[in-house]
């Protein structure tokens, strides 16, 4: 897939996105639903959220019906899809490259992954905290807060994780990666802002998106 075709296919998934939301904005202003319909992973979420402001923070409720791993991104939505070459070169610039790699913060230095020992021993060393995911070539950074919380008859019961991420580069389609969290069957709710504004691109709309990994089974209990 060249660039322009990617850059087609970010507009292609904002056209679903919103299609997506039509029905509960229209019931909101119809009923007068006072919150956001609840959510169900491993099926994916999104919810509107402008990251052009700093401070600005959403909440949102959400259930989880299998123990997986489960990542948080930021949706880059275009409303209209880029033709000329300007505009691909302004968004290819402001979102950064598609390489997501493991780097040692000891050596400072991206690692392998291509054995399975290899991609064992990076796994290792990010549960130790020597080893994050960034990527090459980050484009704007987008600093962020972000904290989930475990919810038990809709009051909150313990703090699974609360981070500061600054977010770079993209994956496919115009998303970009904050964070893999495993999480358990149950209730949570996930509350992240952002800890400084950016000056998006006048077409850009922006979301918080919650999916499973793509192709991967269900974690075993001692996973």
């Amino acid at each position: 897939m060249n660039v322009s075709q990617k850059l087609l296919a970010c507009f292609k998934r904002a056209v679903v996105g919103v299609l997506f939301l039509i029905p509960c904005s229209c019931a909101q202003a119809e009923f007068s639903i006072p919150s956001m319909p609840p959510y169900t992973l491993p099926t994916y979420f999104d919810v509107k959220w402008d990251i052009s402001k700093k401070d600005n923070q959403i909440e949102q409720e959400f259930s989880v019906t299998s123990y997986n791993a489960y990542v948080l991104s930021i949706i880059f939505s275009p409303k209209h899809p880029p033709v000329a070459d300007e505009e691909v070169r302004q968004l290819r610039e402001f979102l950064g490259g598609e390489r997501y790699r493991p780097y040692n913060l000891k050596t400072h230095e991206y690692m392998l992954t291509n054995t399975d020992e290899a991609a064992r021993q990076v796994l290792h060393l990010a549960d130790t905290g020597e080893v994050i995911w960034k990527y090459d070539i980050p484009g704007v950074i987008i600093p962020v807060h972000f904290k989930i919380e475990k919810l038990d008859n809709g009051k909150i019961t313990n703090i699974i994780t609360e981070k500061d991420v600054d977010t770079g580069g993209q994956d496919e389609n115009c998303t970009r990666r904050i964070a893999a969290v495993k999480l358990h069957p149950g209730n949570y709710k996930i509350t992240i802002s952002t800890n400084k504004g950016v000056t998006l691109l006048p077409d850009l709309e922006t979301f918080l998106m919650a999916s499973s990994i793509p192709n991967t089974r269900p974690l075993k209990d001692n996973e």
